[in-house]
């Protein structure tokens, strides 16, 4: 008996699986007639064309531009600039790098004339603390330093006649001339920096913030 063929309806059971029947378009490729196949040709990536080069959009910046940065309108402080990039801190004057210098070396010069080292800053503190952020930071300074030294040299001379009893009164009196060469050599550091506008601040250690 010899084979007839499929009925019509049926598929041909002697046909190739892998072959395409006439008619049906092979992967990838459209049919006539009809809309393109959404399914990728074998070894070809597939790319949602909404972008440059076939991939997504970068997403929209933010309300203050490329992220990393600050809002617009206000600038970031450079790298490099001694005394500024910190909230509130300007470029000052000469006129107030002068008054700010004066606050420390006055210092050292009540502190010589008058013994009371403080006598200096305070006036300068006094003067120009409502006039010059600037002068006012470094008066401050200047006068937190020399109060500190003040105090420290009252108590190191109790110390020092109370322990005299015992003889080990005499080291302690000693140890106030490298302390006044301490204070002596910072407050000439610190009259350089204000000459150059920098927002200079002794050491944590040295001195005790008293007065802002």
């Amino acid at each position: 008996m010899s084979y007839q063929g499929p009925t019509p309806g049926q598929p041909d059971p002697w046909s190739n699986p892998d072959q395409p029947t006439s008619g049906q378009p092979t992967s990838g490729e459209p049919a006539p007639g009809g809309p393109a196949s959404s399914q990728p040709t074998s070894g070809q990536p597939h790319h949602d064309a909404t972008g440059p080069g076939g991939y997504p959009p970068p997403p929209p910046p933010g309300p203050y531009g490329a992220p990393g940065y600050g809002p617009s309108g206000y600038a970031q402080p450079g790298y490099g600039q001694p005394g500024y990039g910190q909230i509130g801190q300007y470029p000052p004057s000469q006129d107030e790098r002068n008054m700010a210098m004066l606050a420390h070396l006055l210092g050292i010069v009540s502190g010589l004339v008058t013994g009371l080292l403080f006598l200096g800053p305070l006036i300068i503190y006094l003067i120009k603390k409502d006039e010059s952020r600037f002068v006012r930071h470094h008066s401050a300074e200047a006068l937190n330093l020399t109060l500190t030294g003040m105090i420290v040299t009252i108590v190191a001379s109790i110390v020092g006649c109370v322990l005299s009893l015992i003889v080990v009164g005499f080291f302690v009196f000693l140890l106030l001339i490298p302390y006044g060469i301490l204070l002596l050599v910072y407050l000439i550091i610190a009259a350089i920096a204000a000459n150059r506008g920098e927002w200079y601040s002794y050491p944590n250690w040295l001195r005790f913030p008293m007065v802002s």
